[in-house]
């Protein structure tokens, strides 16, 4: 995406469509953006949606980058795995919450495992406890 002065807005330029999720498949999609452009790509930030190959591939590709998560990919990736945990869907829509799971995105990335999960099962309990709704104590 490129940011246009103009309209303020932030305008898509390449996208690349594939079957594969490898560092391989990621590296030539990068290669042949740049490629494309015929210039030297110097991002200053680079969004990515939680693919681990991809994201080794952007740092290696745009070395001092700083490479930033989608909370739609994240959010999108945690349901996924609350669902692989058979948690109930009243508890997922209460973990999905605006000001619940997604404030771990804002807190000291040094603190997340100490305080912020914590921080995270305790709400997610007490909403559960507010809303009259099973809280599976031992899947969280």
């Amino acid at each position: 995406m490129v940011y246009d002065r103009a309209s303020g807005l932030n305008i898509p330029v390449f996208y690349v469509l594939s079957t594969s999720r490898s560092a391989d498949a990621y590296w030539d999609m990068m290669h042949f953006v740049r490629q494309a452009i015929y210039q030297q790509l110097s991002p200053a930030e680079v969004v990515w949606d939680f693919e681990v190959a991809l994201v080794e591939v952007v740092q290696t590709q745009f070395r001092g980058a700083i490479v930033l998560g989608c909370l739609f990919h994240l959010k999108q990736a945690l349901r996924r795995v609350m669902k692989r945990y058979a948690i109930p869907d009243a508890e997922c829509t209460i973990a999905m919450t605006r000001g619940v799971i997604d404030i771990l995105t804002v807190a000291n990335p040094d603190q997340v495992k100490s305080h912020g999960v914590a921080w995270a099962q305790i709400e997610i309990k007490q909403r559960c406890e507010k809303q009259r709704t099973a809280y599976s104590n031992a899947k969280w």
